[in-house]
């Protein structure tokens, strides 16, 4: 075991003294957190007063209700509403960059809302593409306020379905008609009042800050996790650089038994990994004064998204007939994980099952215990994310041991 811990430290060593690698492990994820903090820190959010128009033609109570609920009381401060009368005019509005999304309410939507399996989808909102963040605030509330009313017309119509059945609802036209209406004008003044005040909440960084918390929290977990992945992909590559080099033929002539070498060249990624992820969240920890609450947990959390994040480096390896090989899927599945775990854009964006995918991933789980650190630093908080990088340990390590054993006595 003593050759083992020496032959980490040596890897440990020589990755801290290569140049390049402290560029990419150190000083672009430091680059990235202070270029981030620049960008949204201080004491705004920076979707404040969004510019949107409405086009509302609509003749019942849904066009009405979705108006006012953009021009509610609780969006004011978030949303600056205009009224149009012209869709292509609104269209316009984007394209000049005067507005970060246009609402468009067709003609008849309400009329159809009473009609078995009509849903109110053709609600069509325009992005501004330079606005994409702010337009994409826009399109979760009227989403927010699209769903409400699905869910209330689909329940109204099982609801009136069951009733007539069952012969407790009247046979008159007229009156199924009435009650319909007034089940929907109902629906769609929840859906107003859901969508409005409790889909998005604005609260800006300075009653943030004075509640205990700082967005800088946020952004340090997540580069150090997402640079971290590149760091522990691009040590299989070095593991197979050695093997092409004959570098592990000059160990394995020593009285050195093989699984001392791989225990050490395995214990030198983790070692790296940890120091890396240490280095980064200390500093910034002293810099920006973050607190991830119980130090035990955030450790414990730093080991097992090292060992994860490991554990497909060295499937990887196990797997690629090249050190450049290694190098490109590693590079490869690094940025696949970083764009869909959440590191740049929340994941809640993505499609569903994207935000699923990205569960398979060590930065998904590890950026899921962060903020839960900071919500309620407890262990049952974290208990999940810990767990599924225990497994995720185990099955990557799995699937690599047996391959890179054959690997090793090949050598």
């Amino acid at each position: 075991m003593r050759k083992a811990f020496l032959i980490a430290w040596y890897d440990l060593v020589r990755t801290f003294r290569n140049p390049v690698a402290l560029v990419f492990m150190l000083l672009l994820p430091f680059a990235l957190i202070f270029i981030m903090d620049a960008a949204f820190g201080g004491q705004r959010t920076g979707l404040e007063h969004i510019p949107v128009v409405v086009v509302n033609q609509d003749e019942g109570t849904l066009g009405q209700n979705l108006v006012a609920m953009l021009q509610s009381e609780s969006l004011q401060t978030l949303l600056d509403v205009t009224v149009l009368q012209d869709a292509a005019e609104a269209r316009a509005w984007v394209e000049r960059d005067d507005a970060a999304a246009a609402v468009v309410i067709p003609s008849g939507v309400s009329s159809a809302l009473g009609k078995p399996g009509t849903s109110v989808t053709s609600i069509r909102v325009y992005v501004n593409p330079l606005r994409p963040i702010s337009g994409g605030v826009v399109r979760s509330i009227v989403r927010g306020f699209v769903d409400g009313v699905d869910v209330g017309v689909i329940g109204g119509y099982a609801l009136f379905s069951s009733l007539q059945q069952a012969g407790g609802l009247t046979s008159d036209p007229a009156q199924i008609r009435h009650l319909v209406d007034a089940w929907t004008e109902r629906m769609t003044a929840l859906a107003r009042s859901w969508a409005g005040e409790e889909r998005v909440r604005l609260v800006s960084l300075a009653q943030k800050r004075a509640e205990g918390f700082d967005p800088i929290a946020f952004i340090v977990p997540s580069m150090a996790i997402f640079t971290l992945l590149f760091t522990m992909t691009s040590g299989g590559a070095v593991f197979l650089e050695e093997r092409l080099h004959g570098t592990l033929h000059r160990l394995f002539g020593t009285p050195t038994s093989p699984m001392a070498v791989l225990v050490g060249k395995v214990m030198g990624i983790w070692w790296t990994g940890w120091a890396q992820l240490a280095i980064l969240l200390g500093g910034s920890a002293v810099v920006f004064g973050i607190s991830w609450g119980n130090p035990l947990l955030a450790a414990l959390v730093c080991v097992l998204v090292v060992l994860a994040a490991s554990g497909w480096g060295a499937l990887i390896a196990a797997y690629a007939s090249s050190p450049s090989q290694a190098r490109l899927a590693g590079t490869t599945v690094s940025l696949i994980f970083g764009m869909t775990a959440g590191h740049f854009f929340p994941r809640e964006n993505l499609p569903a099952w994207v935000w699923w995918l990205a569960r398979v991933s060590p930065n998904a789980w590890g950026l899921d215990a962060f903020q839960k650190l900071l919500e309620n630093p407890s262990f049952a908080a974290v208990a999940p994310a810990l767990a599924a990088l225990s497994i995720m340990t185990v099955v990557l390590f799995a699937l690599a041991a047996w391959k890179l054993g054959r690997q090793l006595a090949e050598t």
